[in-house]
């Protein structure tokens, strides 16, 4: 798998593509799911600084 500069070089026909196609969609679901856990999380640990204090 090789990105270059958001073009995509895909050696072969339309199969490749659309598995390329495929693998990209789950990273960009993975990196979703992480960005929103981290999220979660920071907002879980401003409540409980905030009772802290």
């Amino acid at each position: 798998m090789q990105v270059a500069g958001g073009r995509w070089q895909v050696a072969g026909g339309r199969s490749d593509k659309a598995r390329y196609l495929r693998y990209f969609r789950i990273f960009v679901g993975i990196d979703r799911f992480k960005t929103r856990q981290m999220r979660y999380l920071l907002k879980i640990r401003r409540k409980e600084a905030k009772i802290r204090d």
